[in-house]
Order: C-alpha cells, then sequence, then structure tokens
C-alpha cells in the first residue's frame, strides 16, 4: 500500500541501477514475474495488484 495518491512511476529496466541501491527494485520485479499488474486508488491512496501466471499441470508418471 502506498498513501501516496500520486501516479506510480515505473523504473526503467533499462536504466543503469546502482547495484548497492537497497530499494526501487520491487516494480521491476513484479513487471519481470507477472502476467499483467497495475495500481488502483483506496481511500487512504493507492494498492498495487498483479497477476501471476499459471504453470500448465504436468502429468506425474505412475509410482509403485
Amino acid at each position: 500500500h502506498d498513501p501516496e495518491p500520486g501516479r506510480v512511476v515505473h523504473p526503467d529496466p533499462d536504466a543503469g541501477v546502482d547495484p548497492w541501491q537497497e530499494h526501487g527494485r520491487g516494480l521491476l520485479l513484479v513487471r519481470a514475474l507477472s502476467s499483467d499488474c497495475g495500481h488502483r486508488p483506496t481511500a487512504h491512496g493507492k494498492a498495487a495488484w498483479f497477476t501471476l501466471p499459471v504453470a500448465p499441470d504436468r502429468e506425474h508418471p505412475p509410482t509403485a
């Protein structure tokens, strides 16, 4: 949850990132791992949401 009512700024994945930086990678990870993502306004600011892709069921070989 982000209490700021302003627009979400998505970082540029191609921009140079300081490898020692301890913040600013959350939305990059969400965008890389999700099939869809976004944000919605709430009474207290905004909330982020995402959809994770579902892997197809794997067939398991019979066990003895």
